[in-house]
C-alpha cells in the first residue's frame, strides 16, 4: 500500500520588541550598558564611548544600537499575522503528487 505525506505549511510574521529604559544621569546603568555591549562588539568600538554617563540620549541610543537585542532586559512579543499558507502532498519517494 503506498504511503503519502500531507504537509500544511504556514508562514507568519512575528514581532518582538527588545527594550530598556534609562535615565541619562544613571552612572550605574551606563556602566551596565557598556558591559552588556562588550559581549556584542570589540573593545576598540567601546573606547569611543565616554566612561561617564552622557547627558545626551543619542549617545545612549548609539551604544544600545550596537547590542544584540537578546541581551536587552525586556522583551514584548506582539501578535504576528499569517502571511501565507500552502498545502503539499508527497508520495513515499518524496515526489509531489
Amino acid at each position: 500500500m503506498p504511503v503519502y505525506k500531507f504537509i500544511n505549511s504556514r508562514s507568519w510574521t512575528a514581532i518582538e520588541d527588545y527594550w530598556e529604559e534609562f535615565d541619562t544621569a544613571d552612572q550605574a546603568k551606563w556602566e551596565s550598558v557598556l558591559e552588556i555591549a562588550s559581549y556584542s562588539v570589540d573593545e576598540s568600538e567601546l573606547e569611543e564611548f565616554p566612561k561617564i554617563a552622557p547627558a545626551d540620549p543619542s549617545v545612549w541610543f548609539e551604544l544600545y544600537s550596537l547590542i544584540n537585542e537578546v541581551d536587552l532586559e525586556n522583551m514584548d512579543e506582539r501578535q504576528g499575522k499569517d502571511s501565507d499558507q500552502e498545502c503539499f502532498l508527497y508520495d513515499e519517494n518524496g515526489n509531489s503528487v
